[in-house]
């Protein structure tokens, strides 16, 4: 039988009515008679001194907790008959508090001057308001040197003083005003992901992520918040976490728009998602509210005392660490939706680039607010002079920083609002304005409330009357939590409404709401490390934290309306650069064209079978250019549709299919427009296959050389490819000549159903592949080293899902922003590198005679256009694909990857000068170009799938592949051409190379 022991207790609400009793420590029911009898009451509840709530668990098991409290004989439990945590009030008859601190400043701090009428009131027309919470607000007005006590619409009892409120006081301030949660407030993050990605499949697999955000920052840089005033490092592990009560991450769309105009100068769009994180300073705030309390207890400080210096530099700094806080919370949520896994510098791919503070993927933010905190405010007396004041906010947002946002509960819309921007109307409400909707039942009740059969009950709560998603493992939370405690958000934004105190500017409907899982602080899922040796992640954290060292004090002025993040400053000239790249492909093909017209008097070299003599293939070579560019065009603006309608498996097939049909054709044709619908066909068919099958093999290899593997693959599929589609226009003929047509029509057929088979082979290779790893990570305790780092790749659970998730693809929305990406490319490229390419080229054109040089570039032309093109073309992909497979292991082993990628450029457009000015047999061309340009190769592929955001990498792969061998040669052609007339060679040619560089220069960057 427990022993009986001594305890104090008091009554909560006065906790000067102290009493002793003697009771139990492991029996709750006979502490609470024991509390009863004592004080003539139904005692229900219990809390400790500063408001933590004991539970009938924690005292009947002896918890750590009750254990420490019931050992120290000064400590004091407050007892409630069931109302929520009050603590001491100061009311009209009591003795004022005193204050501390000697002030430096000139300013009179006599409470005498106080003389004027306090202004108290309480926001609220149609929103109910407690009785406590009123009372409470009343207390709070009668504080030495307070001249303004508001309560928002959202109002509530809290302990001691209430929550939704600000208060204003002359040269004094509260710490316990702004309460312990210092510098809570609420983060507004726009991201790349799409509203049309809003499907049931996405909203489960994007749940099944979330997991593990409770846990430490799993980062290398400790401290990264500068000097911790603390000299604690038990509070930077709380960084990143949410946390329990009303702090949550919720993931938002776009439900309407009111004020269009406001809306998108906050450079908002309707068709993106927002992630809403609400967090704060954690245990931080807590423990400079308890320092400062268990000093001077709940006196105010004066103005310019040393005392207040002390409070308002940790306030400062924990208004700081709770931004802070936010930003990396909503990095770790983007980055689990995004489905990072464990991965280093050559896994990038399914991870963020950060380009600023937070910015991963295209994301940033909108706005930051903050709910408690103390800042420095001039009000305007009545005479029109200004005063400053000490307005404290608990749980209020400002309304002088600029739009806020103010949500419901998990179940109800939150709203993006315009603060009035009078000064009347801000100061009727003491530049504040409602946080959220506010609590309508105390804690005890909603735990209490709706239970009935728990398990039912529980999933009721996971999914609301919207269809969204609750994350919450800690059931007393979620019922604490639940929708029904707490009032309805559209009578708060009716009363601010009402008074003319904001506008709507849109409403939000919530998608997946994270709160806190049940063990805080533990990973639920110890094989996903998404944060650790994470490249993009330290350059965010190292971001943020220069960010965080030069953000301005909290007692700064800040505008009134915050201006959104500046995009990349434009660069008209870079855009006409891009334009003319992307043009010469096109150029090619007609350049083509006319100079066969004019000069080539032998039938084209190009044998098909039916290219007989007296075919009209005059043409052919260029119209097959033409139909190669525009074929790439189509997949540029189309690409990503179809591949999001039919999927990687499914689309890889088709391809095949496609590709082997343009063979058929063109073999088996005399008609010449026939013959070029399967030209187009075949090279439509080639591009397609290209990132389709890169994208699948990208989920086929895992560990630190996963692109190295890949590299190798690709190479030698390529080869393949190459082999099997350009060998057959070498042999067909051949067979055609010898054995008769008939033969010939049968072996193209056996190529195609060749190509076909080995289509299906390699998409059952892809099934097995990623059936196995699904089942692998199935096993219990046979979690690979393979399977961790595999987890969060989107092709474990549904590799045709791979890329689908971007309905910003397959239109021309799309096809611009990959063109930015390449407009980037140019612009990132440091001007002294394109003088010096400029000043190099030159110079060595100038030792050349321009007209021979032209005569020369015409002369190459002719001469692989006379010998069989048919055979010696295929011998440029065939060495490209070999050499990128034997030069992406040597970068892999030595490193080195701008540079290899740098000479490659430079490599290519030279070799392209020395073969146009000396006329060199097509097979050494063609072998030489084919292993100069695998160094670039080598380089530039995966480096699109570490740099290119996944959704556009289709549009990446593809436009990569137009701008690389189309435009690149079209450079080429142009450059002769202008060599026989003008002086402008050595411009060309370095633009040839430039360009190649500019592209090599941004995706090597970030990868190292």
């Amino acid at each position: 039988m427990p022993a009986t022991q001594r305890i104090n207790i008091c009554r909560n609400g006065n906790m000067k009515d102290g009493r002793t009793i003697m009771t139990s420590a492991g029996d709750w029911q006979a502490f609470l008679k024991a509390a009863s009898n004592k004080f003539k009451m139904k005692a229900k509840r219990a809390f400790t001194s500063g408001g933590y709530e004991l539970t009938e668990e924690e005292w009947n098991s002896n918890a750590p907790t009750v254990s420490a409290l019931l050992s120290d004989a000064k400590s004091t439990i407050v007892v409630s008959d069931g109302k929520d945590f009050v603590g001491f009030i100061v009311s009209a008859t009591e003795k004022e508090p005193e204050m501390i601190g000697t002030s430096t400043e000139n300013e009179d701090t006599d409470s005498s001057l106080h003389s004027a009428p306090v202004t108290m009131r309480v926001l609220s027309h149609k929103t109910v308001i407690e009785e406590e919470a009123v009372k409470q607000l009343e207390a709070t007005s009668k504080l030495p040197n307070v001249m303004y006590a508001i309560g928002m619409p959202d109002l509530h009892p809290g302990k001691g003083f209430p929550i939704g409120s600000a208060t204003a006081s002359h040269s004094v301030f509260y710490p316990h005003l702004v309460g312990s949660d210092i510098g809570c407030g609420m983060t507004l993050t726009k991201t790349s992901i799409r509203k049309k990605n809003v499907r049931p499949v996405n909203i489960d697999r994007w749940v099944s992520r979330l997991h593990g955000l409770e846990g430490p920052w799993d980062g290398e840089e400790k401290g990264m918040t500068g000097e911790n005033i603390m000299q604690s490092k038990e509070f930077d592990n709380q960084i990143g976490t949410i946390g329990g009560g009303n702090h949550f991450a919720e993931l938002q769309e776009i439900e309407s728009v009111v004020d269009r105009e406001t809306f998108e100068r906050l450079g908002m769009d309707e068709e993106c998602l927002y992630l809403l994180a609400h967090s704060g300073s954690r245990s931080l705030g807590y423990a400079i509210l308890d320092e400062h309390t268990s000093k001077y207890g709940q006196k105010g400080i004066r103005s310019g005392s040393e005392e207040a210096r002390d409070y308002l530099e940790k306030h400062d700094y924990a208004v700081d660490w709770a931004k802070m806080n936010r930003e990396i919370i909503s990095l770790r949520f983007l980055s689990a939706l995004q489905g990072s896994g464990e991965s280093g510098l050559e896994e990038e791919r399914d991870v963020f680039i950060p380009r600023g503070p937070l910015d991963p993927l295209g994301a940033n933010i909108i706005l930051d607010i903050v709910h408690n905190s103390v800042v420095k405010k001039d009000f305007i007396r009545d005479d029109g002079t200004l005063q400053p004041l000490y307005l404290h906010r608990k749980g209020a947002a400002p309304s002088d920083v600029g739009p806020v946002v103010i949500p419901g509960s998990r179940g109800a819309f939150s709203y993006l609002v315009l603060p009035s921007t009078t000064d009347v109307s801000r100061q009727f409400s003491a530049y504040s304005l409602a946080h959220g909707a506010g609590r309508k039942w105390a804690r005890g009740k909603a735990q209490n409330t709706g239970r009935g059969h728990e398990k039912t009950a529980t999933s009721n709560l996971t999914t609301t009357s919207f269809g969204s998603k609750v994350i919450c493992e800690d059931v007393n939370l979620l019922f604490e939590e639940q929708p029904d405690a707490y009032k309805e958000i559209t009578s708060i934004i009716d009363d601010l409404v009402e008074l003319e105190l904001i506008s709507v500017i849109a409403i939000l409907k919530p998608i997946i709401t994270y709160k806190s899982e049940k063990k805080v602080g533990i990973d639920l899922c110890p094989w996903r490390k998404p944060y650790r040796n994470n490249f993009s992640l330290r350059i965010a954290r190292n971001n943020c934290a220069c960010s965080l060292k030069h953000r301005p004090s909290i007692m700064s002025e800040v505008a009134d309306v915050p201006t959104p993040l500046k995009e990349e400053p434009e660069k008209p000239w870079v855009l006409l650069l891009l334009v003319a790249h992307s043009c010469f492909g096109l150029y090619f093909g007609y350049d083509t064209l006319s100079a066969l017209q004019d000069s080539l008097s032998e039938p084209h070299a190009v044998t098909f079978i039916s290219s007989k003599e007296d075919a009209d293939t005059k043409y052919l070579f260029s119209m097959t250019q033409i139909a190669y560019a525009l074929s790439v065009l189509c997949l540029v603006f189309f690409g990503g549709a179809l591949y999001d309608f039919f999927g990687a498996r499914r689309m890889l097939v088709m391809t095949t299919f496609i590709n082997t049909t343009g063979m058929f054709i063109i073999a088996n044709t005399q008609n010449f427009y026939v013959m070029m619908a399967g030209q187009f066909l075949f090279a439509a068919g080639c591009c397609y296959l290209y990132f389709v099958v890169i994208t699948l093999m990208g989920g086929w290899f895992r560990g630190p050389r996963k692109n190295l593997k890949m590299n190798i693959a690709i190479g030698s599929l390529h080869c393949w490819l190459r082999i099997g589609s350009f060998g057959s226009y070498y042999v067909l003929p051949r067979v055609d000549k010898k054995y008769g047509l008939r033969w010939a029509l049968y072996l193209s057929f056996f190529i195609c159903l060749s190509s076909f088979a080995s289509a299906i082979m390699f998409v059952i290779f892809d099934l097995i592949v990623s059936r196995r790893m699904k089942s692998g990570l199935l096993k219990n305790n046979e979690v690979t080293e393979e399977t961790k780092s595999a987890v969060h790749d989107d092709d474990i659970k549904e590799i045709d899902m791979k890329l689908r998730n971007a309905d910003e693809r397959g239109g021309l929305y799309s096809t611009v922003r990959i063109l930015k990406f390449y407009w980037n490319c140019y612009a990132s490229l440091p001007m002294t590198y394109w003088m010096i390419s400029f000043v190099a080229v030159g110079f060595v054109s100038s030792l050349f005679t321009f007209t021979s040089f032209g005569v020369a570039i015409l002369k190459s032309t002719r001469q692989m256009s006379a010998e069989d093109a048919s055979s010696t073309i295929g011998f440029l992909p065939i060495s490209n694909g070999l050499t990128t497979a034997l030069v992406s292991t040597a970068i892999g082993l030595i490193g080195g990857r701008t540079w290899f990628a740098v000479l490659g450029a430079f490599l290519t457009t030279g070799f392209l000068l020395i073969f146009a000015m000396t006329p060199v047999p097509p097979l050494v061309v063609l072998i030489s170009l084919g292993v100069i340009q695998s160094l670039m190769d080598a380089v530039i592929f995966p480096c699109i799938a570490i740099v290119v955001p996944k959704e556009n990498l289709s549009y990446a792969i593809s436009l990569t592949i137009f701008l690389y061998n189309v435009g690149l040669f079209g450079m080429a052609q142009l450059a002769g051409n202008l060599a026989d007339k003008h002086l402008f060679t050595w411009i060309i040619v370095s633009f040839v190379s430039m360009s190649l560089l500019a592209i090599v220069w941004k995706t090597c960057v970030p990868a190292g």
